[in-house]
């Protein structure tokens, strides 16, 4: 039975799990090749084709801060069935869409929507795992294999059929994920009766996350991560099909390679979870992180040999396999401040993560001749921003022991 601890970690749940996470990351990353040719289609201005990106991850960001102490108040299996049918709707309006306005508004849909299964998916795999962090590298590392061809799949779709079919398989992946949501995912969240009391306001829970440095440490650093990665696959999508006049399905192979050292990186998290303490893990990937990013700004910004997808991607690269060791640590951090605010510590990350990103989305594309420029002054900051905060989780990479409601360090 899914809701007994042998369903739990059955076959059945860890596939649940691995698709529910995923289909954030699916849904962006195929929606990516499609910029320049809905910006074709309708006849529409980049900065109003990008907001499809930017204002779906500012959505993302409120709707993972509201869903955060929902789901810690009314329980994980409501907040993530009803988000589901959100979902499967807002992509069928994305593949109808009549105008740009209207896309636009299906796309932020769904990406709010998409980004409240993976906040409701580490708070389920806190709850029923006490090694939070290896079981959240091992969740990610299937979400990445499962969207490694994504911008691939989403170019040959391009190509051979239209934009518009992106949306149509973004729709079957949504009602394919609702009867397994239905039918398979028990709700996790002990009754209250059996768990520790919430005191205080929501104010006041939120205050107590904000000042712990351990929560600042991982969620800045993370946030920092996915703000970078996030500018760096938008941007270089135009770079590719604009600038260097290549066509939609090398983006999305050239994505894959990157996509394979996110994987690798994941991988190494999952066999160092427990080795070591996981400041020093996520600490590790900040400086990888900040070694590839500043080669690749610089490759981008500085340097005076032309631009090929090479130097666009291996470099960043790099950057990424920093960006998937340091991932596990950061997610599995922010909830051991205090186990009864899980929802709400998970749900703030992603507020954090997805608010920062669609500031870093919108500014990539501010000067369009000199994109290539600003993206190499993005990942500077973001990149040496992250490192920052990873000196500080570093530092504070467990919690005390004496703090209400945290776990054991």
């Amino acid at each position: 039975m899914p809701g007994s601890p042998e369903g739990r970690s059955g076959l059945g749940f860890r596939i649940l799990t691995v698709g529910m996470a995923a289909v954030g990351p699916f849904s962006l990353n195929i929606f990516k090749p499609c910029l320049p040719f809905i910006k074709a289609d309708f006849d529409a201005p980049i900065a109003v084709v990008q907001l499809g990106l930017s204002l779906g991850v500012l959505a993302a960001a409120v709707a993972t801060a509201a869903a955060g102490p929902l789901v810690d108040r009314l329980g994980r299996r409501p907040i993530i069935v009803g988000t589901a049918w959100l979902y499967t709707l807002a992509s069928i309006l994305g593949a109808a869409a009549p105008t740009v306005e209207v896309l636009v508004f299906a796309r932020v849909a769904q990406a709010a929507t998409s980004s409240v299964a993976m906040t409701v998916i580490r708070a389920v795999l806190h709850d029923v795992h006490p090694d939070a962090e290896r079981m959240i590298a091992r969740v990610t590392l299937g979400a990445v294999a499962a969207v490694l061809l994504a911008p691939a799949l989403g170019g040959v779709l391009i190509d051979r059929v239209g934009w518009r079919a992106v949306f149509a398989l973004t729709a079957l992946v949504g009602v394919a994920l609702l009867v397994p949501v239905h039918t398979s995912l028990d709700e996790t969240l002990p009754p209250q009766k059996e768990r520790p009391p919430l005191e205080g306001t929501l104010g006041s829970q939120l205050a107590r996350l904000l000042t712990s440095p351990v929560f600042l440490g991982f969620s800045v650093q993370s946030a920092l991560h996915f703000a970078i990665f996030f500018a760096f696959t938008s941007a270089s999508t135009y770079l590719m099909v604009d600038v260097l006049g290549r066509p939609a399905y090398e983006y999305g192979i050239w994505f894959v390679f990157m996509a394979v050292f996110v994987a690798a990186g994941l991988f190494s998290a999952e066999r160092l979870a427990g080795r070591a303490r996981n400041g020093r893990i996520t600490l590790a990937g900040s400086v990888l992180v900040v070694a590839g990013g500043l080669v690749s700004a610089w490759l981008l910004g500085w340097s005076e040999p032309a631009l090929t997808p090479a130097r666009l991607f291996v470099p960043a690269s790099v950057a990424g396999y920093g960006v998937g060791l340091a991932l596990p640590g950061t997610n599995a951090g922010v909830m051991e401040v205090d186990e009864r605010l899980a929802g709400t510590a998970s749900g703030l990350l992603g507020f954090m993560q997805f608010a920062i990103a669609a500031v870093f989305a919108q500014l990539v594309v501010r000067d369009e001749p000199n994109t290539t420029r600003v993206l190499a002054e993005l990942l500077v900051v973001g990149s040496i921003g992250s490192l920052l905060f990873a000196f500080l989780s570093a530092r504070h990479g467990t919690v005390d022991e004496a703090a209400p409601g945290s776990r054991s360090p």
